[in-house]
């Protein structure tokens, strides 16, 4: 239904959360006599009109997406998508969010997670649940096989460069987000529901920075890799973390793998790193 001459086009956005995955679909998908093109997602856009037609799996299908989706529709490609946030997804509120209707008409087929995100998607969009395939995420696939040997080759770089530590992950982009961002407020129950969780990562970032005071005095011969959420004011990290000796700020494009691999340990809070350290 979907062959589109062979020829898939992968947007990409964070290239250390991203590409990792797709270059591991890449593989899967060449072995099956797919062409396929991986890219920033204004570089395929911007150029649809110059690209042989294809099949574009777009990232997610927030409103935002809308005017792509049309844009690469009408160059005669088709369009399918996944949601690189499905698995931690789990309230009718934020499913409305990060899904547009019109967006979810416009396109062939919506990958998921599992069974869990399917379930929750078409309670909202049960009038599109044909559209919704359990295919699994190859983020997930990634950990559990022959890919992990490159997880490890690229872990021992760090190893040889930065010796034993204790890696750190941070989440509180809902509190500790960058400075010149405009929050826009609608009063809805998504908004209320963000407010709550900006008071828990309010209150767990403080945690966090006790934590690190405590460690810094107690563990003086101890090594912390602090690796900040792409999505946080990072000069507040940078001031944080600056007096302390033993205690070092990473700020890189490698994947999280990679540093969670390396690392003796890693602390996080409700972030997808704790998953990858699970499955790694």
């Amino acid at each position: 239904y979907l062959i589109m001459n062979n020829r898939l086009y992968c947007v990409i956005e964070t290239k250390k959360r991203e590409l990792d995955s797709r270059i591991y679909f890449a593989i899967k998908a060449s072995s099956s006599n797919w062409s396929v093109v991986i890219g920033k997602k204004s570089a395929l856009f911007n150029n649809s009109n110059l690209l042989k037609k294809g099949i574009y799996l777009f990232k997610s299908l927030g409103p935002k997406n809308y005017k792509n989706i049309i844009k690469v529709k009408k160059y005669g490609h088709k369009v399918v998508a996944l949601d690189e946030e499905g698995l931690t997804i789990s309230n009718t509120e934020f499913v409305k969010k990060r899904i547009y209707e019109d967006c979810l008409k416009n396109i062939e087929f919506f990958f998921m997670w599992g069974e869990k995100q399917k379930l929750i998607n078409s309670k909202v969009y049960k009038h599109y649940e044909e559209k919704m395939i359990c295919s699994g995420q190859s983020r997930a696939d990634i950990l559990q096989n022959s890919f992990k040997n490159y997880i490890e080759f690229e872990a021992d770089k760090i190893r040889k460069k930065y010796g034993k530590f204790v890696l750190l992950t941070t989440k509180f982009p809902k509190y500790n987000y960058p400075k010149n961002l405009v929050l826009k407020r609608d009063n809805s129950l998504y908004e209320k529901l963000h407010d709550e969780q900006a008071l828990a990562q309010k209150d767990n970032l403080q945690s966090f920075l006790d934590f690190l005071d405590v460690f810094s005095k107690k563990f003086k011969n101890k090594k912390i890799i602090l690796r900040p959420h792409p999505g946080e004011d990072i000069e507040f990290w940078i001031e944080k973390v600056k007096k302390y000796n033993n205690i070092t700020l990473v700020l890189d494009d490698k994947s999280t793998c990679y540093w969670i691999m390396a690392s003796e340990l890693l602390i996080s809070c409700n972030c997808y790193t704790s998953f990858e350290s699970y499955m790694l």
